[in-house]
């Protein structure tokens, strides 16, 4: 994937051009950068923890969950009910990947999230979880894609901070 060799590359001319901990690196990201998240984790471990936020991770159940199906038939050239598109899905699905991951992952995600439902990040935490790599699942209630309460905002970052703590001292 393209924008997979564009991000490490971007980390690796980071990490050439200054001192930077090699050892304690942490990806993080939300809705793209959630879905980027989880493909990294399950492409490389050179990352000692990751914050996986509002993520995709099966295109397959996004398609019939998410409230836009439509950009997927135009991003996977077609309907999951067609075997080059759904072929392509499956292939630039994160939890397809699910097997390779070893950095500690924490999911957050809002049970009202319609554009990315729960349970894209609740596949991701599951695959985890069954392979005893280390990972939390936080769910706010009431809370859409974007958005949140400011207590809820403070809430995220701190658990967050908590969870960068752990993995990356």
């Amino acid at each position: 994937m393209l924008d997979y060799q564009d991000l490490i590359a971007g980390v690796d001319y980071v990490l050439e051009r200054y001192p930077i901990d090699a050892e304690r690196l942490g990806v993080t990201g939300g809705s793209y950068g959630g879905f980027m998240t989880n493909w990294i984790i399950g492409h490389t471990n050179r990352f000692a923890a990751a914050v996986s936020s509002r993520s995709i991770s099966n295109w397959m159940s996004d398609y019939g969950t998410a409230d836009i199906p439509r950009t997927k038939e135009s991003e996977f050239f077609g309907p999951p009910w067609e075997k080059e598109s759904r072929d392509l899905m499956i292939e630039l699905s994160p939890i397809t990947y699910a097997g390779n991951v070893t950095t500690p992952t924490l999911f957050v995600h809002g049970e009202l999230d319609y554009r990315v439902p729960i349970e894209e990040a609740e596949q991701m935490y599951v695959a985890l979880k069954k392979q005893r790599v280390p990972a939390k699942f936080i769910r706010y209630p009431e809370s859409y894609h974007g958005g949140w309460s400011p207590w809820r905002q403070v809430h995220v970052y701190y658990s967050e901070l908590k969870w960068w703590e752990r993995y990356l001292k």
